[in-house]
């Protein structure tokens, strides 16, 4: 179950800015206090992914208003659930438990980075319906906001937090207590097992398990770990006790509740479900009473006590005295992290000028690159914006302030123009040299082993399937609002606008739509029937060139009857080439029918957009296959109104260029080679819909 909702929050006091090794990061706009709330927002969306339906949340990530979409397309991505940003990879790397199952995801809380020993604390707070991020320590203006992605009853040793965070988020945390060395290091290790053996104890609910909670918590503290990470074993520990509990107990019982609802009141606030609980535990008139008799407060109701034996005092001053020792290392302690605060600090400084510098050195290696090439190629990676000329580079971050450009980028983009590849995005003409150099690039070789490089590949044409009052509407919602991502086929800016099947309803009518939805069925079917047919084909040739073997030497053919196996086969003494074709065409009608059953048996998945080229946005597009099972593109212009920016394809092992009128649709499978040569005047407009199988 997915759930979506605008996110509303507070106004954060932290800003998202570059953090050195870590990408993004929140740093303080200013001071914050232990205790202060630092956020609290509203998910993107809400979804229970132990449902197992990933493109239930494909669907609502699409519906989601524009800027929702976009703030959830910029958070990141861990390394393990791809190098292409998708929904299920997004949720994966950045959601956080709400409640009974669900999940959420956040545009700002999802920005702040790990740290063994975090500043900050997040959780959900189930009363509010929002994600609370609450300061665990003094936070000085400019020093970054952490929170702990790991904790609570984990294991938590070095290597168990590193490999912890390695399987979980792709990284290697460097914080000050995993860089721990010596001795230091050897104590740390101490206290973290003692912990985890106190975890383990607690499972079976001793009798002292108030006072191994006890031991847990000023263990933390030692560790300076989040105490209120131990509030489950508290309350556990509290909710167990019997009622004819010693009275020594019941006391350690009382101070436990007032101790862990402190704690909770700074990491989680007065309204969270864990502080109202331990409130009532150290409010609970037993507690008062034992609390009474020692002389201590336990609530604004408790009277006042009576005179005490001197020993209940020199027990009362001796735990003052400990408060006191507490509050001086805590002192101690904040004068020591403002010190590594303003080293780090200066160490960020270093770090960005460095990365500066960098940045300008692959600028110019890029510039180079782009002026090594040939006068046509760099005619290509020379692109005009606003009426200058600069790089790819330039175009690409000056577009969306895209900072995802890279030198290997502009590396690659130029080592796709071969001669045939660049006289076809330029020049927009049929080239025969074209598909001698896709057969061996380097990213087509994968196209070219599955489909014999486009032998069989087919475009069904579709004239008029919207009419011109809808391409007009389409055309007018595109201009008017945009959508600013990146390309899954060369990163670089794109100008979408994406729609949902009411949404496109609305604008071309319910018959339009209709008729384009029955479209990828048709097409599965039709490329099962073709495949199948040249499989037999294939067959009935086999056949005819043993026959023709056997004519010429009759021994050989005695030898090479055809393999009696209920359906086309190979057969012995046959030529390997004619064999093998067949088997390429069998292999191929195969995996046509599984195709065609299963969209027929799981329905099939839409993602769809519209897309503007001109020599300003988006002005060209390099060849590639679509992920997509089908795709169906809609001219909502004729190539005629524009210069450039026609559709290229390699159709039947040859290279073609599709003409198209306004509103007519153009449907391929994912084994159509195609691009988008370059935009030279006018505004090109494009509906895409592309279908995926359902999981």
């Amino acid at each position: 179950m997915l759930r979506v909702g605008s996110p509303q929050l507070s106004t954060p006091l932290f800003e998202v800015r570059a953090s050195a090794g870590k990408g993004q990061g929140g740093f303080a706009t200013r001071d914050i206090h232990v205790g202060e709330q630092i956020l609290t927002e509203r998910p993107l969306a809400r979804w229970r992914s132990t449902d197992g339906d990933a493109s239930e949340l494909v669907k609502i990530i699409g519906a989601m208003a524009t800027p929702d979409r976009q703030d959830f397309f910029a958070l990141s991505q861990a390394e393990q659930h791809g190098n292409t940003k998708s929904e299920l990879g997004i949720w994966l790397s950045n959601a956080y438990p709400t409640t009974a199952g669900e999940g959420g995801v956040y545009s700002l809380a999802c920005r702040l980075n790990h740290n063994c020993r975090p500043n900050a604390h997040q959780h959900w707070n189930d009363r509010t319906g929002m994600q609370t991020v609450m300061a665990l320590r003094e936070i000085l203006a400019g020093e970054e906001v952490f929170v702990a992605y790991i904790g609570g009853d984990a294991d938590g040793t070095r290597v168990a937090r590193q490999s912890q965070l390695q399987q979980k988020f792709s990284f290697t945390c460097r914080c000050p207590q995993c860089e721990m060395s010596g001795a230091a290091l050897e104590q740390s290790e101490t206290r973290q097992r003692r912990i985890a053996a106190i975890v383990a104890l607690l499972q079976a609910k001793p009798s002292n398990a108030v006072a191994l909670v006890q031991e847990r918590v000023d263990l933390m503290e030692a560790e300076r770990m989040p105490a209120v990470w131990g509030k489950s074993g508290a309350l556990l520990a509290l909710m167990s006790l019997p009622r004819d509990t010693k009275a020594v107990t019941r006391k350690l019982a009382w101070r436990l509740a007032t101790r862990a609802r402190d704690y909770c009141q700074i990491a989680l606030g007065g309204d969270a479900d864990e502080t109202i609980a331990f409130e009532s535990f150290a409010a609970n008139p037993a507690f008062a009473k034992l609390n009474r008799q020692s002389g201590q407060r336990c609530s604004s109701s408790a009277l006042s006590a009576p005179r005490q034996r001197p020993r209940q005092v020199q027990q009362q001053v001796q735990v003052q005295q400990e408060e006191v020792q507490r509050a001086d290392q805590n002192l101690d302690r904040l004068a020591a992290q403002r010190a590594v605060a303003v080293q780090a600090l200066a160490d960020a400084a270093a770090e960005e000028a460095e990365a500066a510098a960098r940045e300008s050195g692959a600028r110019q290696r890029a510039s180079d690159a782009v002026g090594a090439c040939s006068g046509d190629a760099s005619a290509l990676l020379t692109l005009a914006r606003d009426g200058r000329r600069g790089s790819l580079w330039t175009f690409a971050s000056g577009t969306f302030d895209n900072l995802r450009i890279s030198y290997s980028d502009v590396e690659y983009a130029a080592a796709r123009l071969a001669d045939g590849v660049r006289r076809t995005l330029l020049d927009d003409t049929v080239d025969a040299a074209l598909l001698s150099y896709l057969r061996r690039a380097p990213y087509a070789a994968t196209w070219t082993d599955a489909t014999d490089a486009g032998a069989a590949s087919t475009v069904t044409r579709r004239a008029a399937s919207i009419g011109a009052a809808g391409c007009r509407a389409l055309r007018g919602a595109i201009d008017a609002r945009r959508d600013a991502t990146t390309d899954t086929v060369d990163h670089f800016a794109q100008h979408t606008l994406h729609l949902s099947l009411e949404s496109l309803r609305g604008l071309v009518g319910a018959a339009a739509v209709e008729a384009l939805e029955e479209m990828p069925m048709a097409l599965l079917e039709q490329r099962r029937d073709d495949a199948a047919r040249r499989a037999r084909g294939e067959a009935a040739a086999l056949r005819e060139e043993t026959q023709t073997r056997a004519t010429h030497d009759p021994q050989q053919g005695e030898s090479s009857a055809p393999a009696a196996s209920g359906g086309p086969g190979t057969t012995p003494g046959a030529t390997t080439g004619g064999a093998g074709r067949l088997e390429a065409a069998l292999s191929r009608a195969r995996a046509a029918a599984a195709t065609a059953r299963r969209a027929a048996a799981d329905g099939l998945t839409l993602q769809m957009y519209i897309r503007r080229y001109s020599t300003d946005t988006r002005p060209w597009l390099g060849f590639h296959t679509d992920r997509s099972a089908v795709t169906i593109n809609v001219a909502l212009a004729a190539d005629a109104a524009h210069e450039g920016g026609r559709l290229h394809a390699i159709l039947g092992g040859e290279h073609a260029i599709v003409e198209r009128d306004e509103g007519e649709a153009t449907v391929h499978g994912d084994d159509v080679m195609h691009a988008v040569s370059s935009m030279r005047h006018g505004v090109r407009y494009s509906l895409v819909m592309l279908y995926f199988l359902g999981e």
